[in-house]
């Protein structure tokens, strides 16, 4: 039986709980594996280089987003495998891709 390759992903939150679910969801499932956990935008670019995910999960947090560190023109944030969660002030939330 051949072994299909599982989509690599690396999340980007500055709430370990948040981190710590999201891989547990992705890590359930036979088609993903969670490769690493940044917390900031710097780790996250360091992370980002070392494993070469193929989609990136970034929350919206301070420290995360672009007032909060790391570089927003990074392939971590603009790969077309990035995906960032956008809050409002009302509350609603989006998604933005890197594509």
């Amino acid at each position: 039986m051949s072994e299909t390759r599982k989509i690599r992903v690396l999340i980007v939150d500055d709430h370990p709980l948040m981190r710590v679910g999201v891989a547990a969801i992705i890590d359930g499932q036979a088609t993903m594996m969670t490769v690493a956990q940044a917390s900031t935008g710097e780790e996250a670019i360091e992370l980002y280089e070392q494993h070469r995910p193929d989609i990136t999960l970034i929350g919206s947090s301070p420290a995360t987003d672009e007032r909060g560190g790391g570089d927003s023109h990074h392939p971590a944030a603009t790969s077309p495998g990035a995906i960032r969660c956008v809050n409002d002030l009302r509350g609603r939330r989006g998604y933005s891709s890197g594509a």
